[in-house]
């Protein structure tokens, strides 16, 4: 099955270095256009989200450090139970196929089960078999952070973008509006740069080539015809009766 590319007709991309700083730069432009009431714009999105709730785990090193627990025990525990390790390799008909452990869906979003699972050792001072519950050793904390970060060309970035109201097509034409709207943007694009691409970007690209394919044949038969002539007037007279056809044409 053939799956073709959807363009979506409104994007703008913002690049730049600061992270927190593109999506605030993001948020504010997107608010701008909203109150610039452009018409043809369905609704202005944002690709990323800074809200993405986390929660943290702190170790205490000390603590870890006279149980003879590493910071990396306690990582690998827990990345086990959630996304799984693997166990052993299954075989059926020419095919391998990993087996992987890890805690079935109700445990993995319980704070109770993954925390207060034991973290089973050997002490390497003596050898002893160590037990002890992850939880007695961390300290946990919710944060928020982004739910990606996206990049183009080594460089983070993020999209603002929007489909068509029903009844529009001209997604150029609705681009160039929200361009010169944003000459009176007042906030500070320091630090950021905006590109406005989509269908529009994707228009100018076929164009581009569809110019250069059209020059290029245009070569290619004024060669063949200075190979037809053995000469290099005459291709010279068609090629400028060509252009002259053209002109005709078109006006």
């Amino acid at each position: 099955m053939i799956r073709i590319k959807s363009v979506i007709p409104i994007n703008i991309e913002i690049t730049g270095d600061d992270y927190s700083n593109l999506i605030d730069k993001a948020e504010k432009i997107t608010e701008f256009i909203n109150k610039s009431n452009i018409p043809g714009i369905e609704e202005l999105k944002i690709d990323v989200n800074k809200s993405r709730a986390i929660n943290l785990v702190h170790i205490d090193r000390k603590k870890a450090g006279a149980l003879g627990i590493s910071s990396g025990q306690v990582g690998q525990q827990l990345r086990a139970a959630l996304f799984g390790a693997k166990a052993g390799v299954y075989k059926e008909d020419g095919e391998d196929y990993d087996i992987n452990i890890r805690f079935n869906k109700k445990d993995r979003y319980s704070e109770n089960a993954l925390y207060n699972q034991n973290l089973i050792f050997k002490d390497p001072s003596n050898g002893s078999i160590k037990e002890f519950p992850i939880s007695s050793i961390i300290t946990t904390s919710l944060s928020t952070t982004f739910s990606e970060i996206r990049h183009k060309n080594f460089k983070r970035i993020v999209t603002i973008y929007s489909g068509l109201s029903s009844g529009y097509t001209d997604a150029g034409a609705i681009v160039s509006q929200i361009e010169n709207e944003m000459i009176n943007f007042q906030g500070d694009l320091k630090g950021v740069n905006i590109d406005y691409t989509g269908k529009i970007y994707e228009q100018n690209k076929n164009q581009k080539f569809l110019t250069s394919a059209f020059f290029t044949g245009l070569f290619l038969i004024f060669l063949l015809l200075i190979f037809q002539f053995n000469s290099i007037s005459k291709p010279i007279i068609i090629m400028i009766a060509i252009f002259l056809s053209f002109i005709g044409a078109i006006n």
